[in-house]
């Protein structure tokens, strides 16, 4: 897609308007210097910096849990005002921005900041048009600051004593923010489902709050008795939250949770920067499905003539590793995919980067049905990473831990492993994280983000990392995964599948089972247009090797190829080919 003199958005930020930031990381030293830079610089790429800085500046001083979520802590032991005049502030200072950066003159801007200010002019649209939707009248669960606590639970940064004091201090301040929960969720706008989502998060969360959270504390540093003390009020107030949801808003709840034709095309090229929409992605997506069934069966067939890929997968699921195992199992891979990266020379760690394995958070676990990935913050100078497994959950009968075993299985540990790991996510934000590129560090795109996972799955095949041909036959399936989510993600927001149906089409075209099925989908209810960008995202890394491969001739290099890619940060994939070409060499008539 073309985006030449087109605009963009990205990810909304909630934030209040506080005091001037009071203590940063030494980190952000260059931030600072650039904080104070007018945006009347002489230059026009000086002005762009400037306005970056002043951007950060601002979400800063307005969302102390954005600042802890970006390492800068400089409000850990406040949370963000949700009020619906906060809301509004929040909007008029994007919109402000906006007009900022549409009075810079792109043509004076260098290649790289003519990048960085489609990247910015996106991100400000979505934030705006995020802001329209008013999804703080819809999610009841957005009142619950959850994230604000977890983050320094499992963080590195500040010192632990520290984050102990900010976790104690903003849970004190969770009755309130509930309390406006209540007074500001419309039960017309809100869909009946996520009621049920949200409440069952509730309970989640409150079971990790009255549970490993003390721990936590204890071996810390923190103040047990004042703590306890502020859980105990945190805990009353998400139990009465939970309660009103269930028994007050859930009867009440009317709204529907399916986005629409027209927003999901807006975001698919608004956000995304896509030169798609939802008609087009359900076809491509049939074509993939198609064409990965093929390979499943040419594969199953020389594995073994007299099985079906089908029969051959369900065969395999029965190699899992028992209940009390499944998570040491992720974290051997894991270690076994780095020393692998290492060894083989595919790729150069970044310095300090660390990789530790933990539980999915309680509030994503009907969400995530195996588990996921979350990057170190952008700004903290420790590269932690943190790959979270999903758990069989304490009290599942018997039928149901078999079924989330068989979903953990071997051929699936492997490839996730890679995916979330080396040298999928982790290796791709650890990597990110290393450039001084602020705008890049903060913002970017699924598609690319997902897609490099994707494309780091089928590279670890090619050079022989996986144990037997089972594992490829697992490889596949999970490509099949992927490519029936571009058929469901569009088809469920845009009136073509319900849940229902969507579900059952898991399950009959990939053979995921029934309940990790009904996870996933359940997911994209709450993120339109986010599950497309696996398969979207693999096939633009990999048209942009061929590309480069073509340009360069015998000059191209596949290592270097990774190394500038991974360099530039998670960029859209209109944005990340003029950024890797440019930084290749490629002449931009070539381009």
């Amino acid at each position: 897609m073309d985006v030449q003199g087109r605009t963009r958005r990205f990810r909304p930020y909630r934030c209040f308007l506080t005091p001037p930031i009071r203590r940063t990381s030494l980190g952000i030293a260059a931030l600072l210097l650039l904080l104070a830079a007018p945006l009347t610089a002489q230059s026009a790429n000086a002005r762009l910096d400037a306005l970056v800085a002043r951007h950060v500046r601002e979400l800063d001083a307005r969302s102390p849990e954005w600042s802890t979520g970006a390492g800068l802590h400089s409000a850990d032991d406040r949370l963000d005002d949700r009020s619906a005049p906060a809301r509004l502030r929040d909007s008029a200072l994007t919109a402000a921005t906006l007009r900022r950066l549409q009075a810079i003159d792109t043509t004076r801007l260098d290649g790289r900041h003519r990048v960085d200010w489609l990247l910015f002019h996106s991100v400000l649209e979505t934030a705006l048009f995020d802001a329209g939707a008013r999804s703080w009248q819809r999610r009841p669960s957005a009142y619950i600051p959850f994230n604000a606590v977890y983050s320094l639970a499992v963080g590195s940064e500040p010192g632990p004593a520290a984050r102990m004091r900010a976790i104690t201090a903003r849970l004190e301040q969770w009755p309130a923010a509930l309390a406006l929960g209540r007074a500001q969720v419309v039960a017309a706008r809100t869909p009946r489902f996520w009621v049920d989502l949200d409440a069952g998060s509730a309970r989640g969360i409150a079971r990790y709050l009255g549970g490993e959270l003390d721990s936590v504390v204890a071996r810390n540093h923190g103040d047990p008795p004042r703590f306890r003390r502020a859980r105990d009020r945190a805990l009353a107030a998400l139990d009465a939250y939970a309660r009103w949801m269930t028994d007050t808003l859930r009867p009440a709840a009317t709204g529907s949770w399916v986005y629409g034709t027209e927003a999901y095309d807006w975001r698919l090229r608004h956000s995304k920067l896509l030169d798609t929409s939802a008609d087009s992605l359900v076809a491509f997506g049939f074509r993939v499905l198609h064409e990965t069934t093929g390979e499943l069966a040419a594969l199953a067939h020389a594995i073994d003539s007299t099985r079906s890929w089908r029969q051959l997968a369900d065969s395999a699921k029965t190699l899992h590793p028992p209940a009390d195992s499944v998570f040491a199992a992720y974290s051997a891979e894991a270690a076994r995919a780095r020393a692998f990266i290492r060894e083989k020379g595919l790729f150069t760690l970044p310095a300090g980067e660390r990789l530790d394995m933990v539980l999915t958070p309680p509030h994503l676990r009907q969400t995530y049905a195996y588990g996921g990935y979350s990057p170190a913050a952008p700004f903290e100078k420790r590269k932690v990473g943190r790959f979270f497994v999903t758990p069989v959950e304490p009290g599942s009968t018997p039928e149901q831990v078999e079924s989330k075993l068989r979903g953990h299985n071997a051929g699936w540990i492997t490839i996730v492993a890679v995916h979330e790991g080396y040298p999928g996510h982790h290796l791709q934000y650890a990597t990110a994280a290393t450039q001084p590129n602020v705008l890049r560090k903060l913002y970017g795109s699924e598609v690319f983000g997902e897609g490099w996972g994707l494309y780091a799955e089928e590279l670890m095949y090619r050079n022989g990392f996986f144990p037997d041909s089972l594992a490829r036959l697992t490889q596949l399936r999970m490509k099949l995964w992927r490519a029936a989510r571009v058929i469901i993600d569009p088809s469920i927001h845009t009136g073509r599948m319900s849940f229902d149906e969507a579900v059952q089409f898991f399950v009959d075209s990939v053979g995921l089972e029934k309940a990790d099925a009904t996870a996933e989908v359940t997911r994209y209810t709450t993120w339109p247009t986010q599950a497309v960008s696996y398969i979207l995202g693999m096939r633009a890394i990999e048209a942009l090797r061929d590309e480069a491969r073509a340009a360069r001739g015998d000059r191209f290099d596949l290592a270097r190829f990774h190394r500038v890619v991974l360099e530039q940060g998670s960029l859209p994939p209109a944005l990340m080919r003029r950024a890797v070409l440019g930084a290749l060499g490629v002449k931009e008539e070539k381009r």
